[in-house]
């Protein structure tokens, strides 16, 4: 009868302050994604949906996308806090009416500075800035 009018334990109060800070720590976003751009220079919102163009890093290193006509390949590795090199990017060799954005991406290839801004990846270099959000 005792048993059922029993509390239930209070942690100490240094056990309970690291489950709050557990609990208010958020998970660190991965790259390990297909990603859909959303956003580079000039290219409109809906030039970039109408080409469905995305990167997609869910097997890492190895990584695929397409910028609206051919489909790549490549390697992605972190190179350093906040850094991936796409290194050489094989492209199949279809012609496409407008490549433009294609053209665009292909032109900056190589070494990536990355961030998490929310749910989306930005990826910079040299004053070009892609914005990408997780499928």
């Amino acid at each position: 009868v005792l048993a059922a009018c029993t509390f239930p334990s209070v942690p100490p109060p240094e056990q309970a302050s690291k489950v709050q800070v557990q609990t208010q720590q958020t998970v660190q976003p991965t790259l390990a994604a297909k990603w859909r751009v959303v956003a580079f220079n000039k290219f409109t919102e809906k030039e970039l949906a109408d080409k469905n163009a995305y990167l997609d890093f869910s097997k890492m290193p190895k990584a695929y996308g397409n910028m609206g006509c051919n489909g790549m390949m490549f390697q992605a590795n972190v190179i350093g806090a906040g850094k991936i090199d796409f290194g050489h990017i094989a492209v199949s060799m279809m012609l496409c009416e407008d490549m433009k954005l294609e053209d665009a991406f292909l032109r900056k290839q190589s070494v990536w500075n990355y961030r998490f801004d929310g749910n989306d990846l930005i990826l910079e270099q040299k004053g070009i800035s892609i914005r990408l959000r997780r499928e």
